[in-house]
């Protein structure tokens, strides 16, 4: 299903979001992955911050912050078909950074499906938000705070915390009998939130450089957008720990990736390889299932199935169908 909207079931866990969310009243900006259902997540579980008296009126819709795989529920609407139907609907929306294209998800584009791509976009959009705030400190907020709604898949891009991205994997196989998740690729729940701030807000500061998990670019934390969950976030959710650190979050991206395989899900990683050497102009587009790459090199690329006999990219879309993006209270 392409670019689905929310399910009843859905409208009812945002509903939940918004009764039990506890800072409605501190929050002065709600940015938004375009996709529709991350739309309507934002609009139904902070309505109450809209009337707050210190959140700007509009939800930004941030391309940056779509989800990571190419399939069609991770797929958005053209611009012109988004805005008619915010517009009919009365969505307070921002469409403005929304332009065409933005849902072309081609190899060699910056919406590519590709670790190397989900890691810079994952990078502009933190600096975006981090940019916003400091705009926001200047025009007189003390302490302000966005919300930021988005995606499973993407939000470990985004944060650049892969701890439990095989939460899913782990449940079906019985090895942590207390994690389930809803959705493969994700150890992120349906409309779950957690709190972050940034490392560092101070351009001019010495901050130590720090190398990206999928980047060779030495940055400090500043240039990075680094983020840092909350002790009390990560104590919320059961975590007794502070956050790792750099080099277990690299190992823990690598086991990400055979994990997303094992689950029948698109593995971002291998995106994009050549099956032939001196192939580079004809690489395929490979979903990776486990025990087999699934790929008919006479007649281009086999649907992925996953253990169930079911085409992979349907089971995910139907799993996906109710899927409420994910909420990140990021604070500063």
């Amino acid at each position: 299903m392409h670019d689905p909207s929310l399910t009843p079931f859905g409208e009812q866990q945002c509903a939940a979001l918004r009764e039990t969310f506890p800072y409605h009243d501190k929050l002065c900006l709600l940015v938004s992955s375009p996709l529709r259902r991350t739309i309507y997540t934002t609009l139904l579980s902070f309505t109450p911050a809209l009337n707050n008296g210190r959140c700007q009126q509009n939800i930004v819709a941030l391309p940056e912050m779509q989800e990571s795989s190419d399939f069609p529920c991770d797929t958005g609407s053209d611009p012109h078909q988004l805005a008619e139907e915010m517009a009919e609907n009365h969505v307070p929306v921002d469409l403005s950074l929304v332009k065409e294209g933005w849902n072309v998800k081609k190899l060699d584009s910056k919406w590519a499906p590709t670790s190397e791509a989900l890691s810079k976009r994952a990078r502009e959009a933190r600096i975006y938000i981090r940019d916003r705030i400091l705009d926001l400190q200047k025009g007189g907020e003390k302490s302000p705070e966005v919300v930021v709604v988005t995606h499973g898949g993407f939000l470990h891009y985004f944060t650049e915390d892969w701890e439990d991205s095989g939460a899913y994997n782990a449940y079906k196989n019985d090895r942590i009998n207390e994690l389930r998740w809803d959705i493969p690729g994700t150890g992120w729940r349906n409309t779950e939130y957690r709190s972050f701030n940034f490392a560092d807000l101070n351009p001019s500061s010495t901050s130590e450089s720090i190398k990206g998990t999928q980047s060779n670019e030495h940055l400090d934390d500043y240039e990075n957008a680094t983020l840092r969950e909350t002790n009390e976030s990560r104590a919320r959710r059961g975590k007794e720990e502070p956050q790792h650190g750099r080099d277990k979050q690299a190992e823990l991206f690598n086991a990400a990736m055979w994990g997303w395989k094992d689950q029948g899900t698109q593995n971002p990683d291998k995106i994009g390889e050549v099956e032939e050497e001196g192939d580079e102009e004809e690489a395929l587009l490979r979903v990776l299932t486990k025990g087999s790459e699934n790929v008919d090199k006479k007649g281009g690329e086999a649907p992925a199935t996953d253990r169930r006999g079911e085409s992979t990219a349907d089971a995910v879309a139907k799993e996906r169908e109710r899927s409420r993006s994910l909420s990140v209270r990021v604070a500063a």
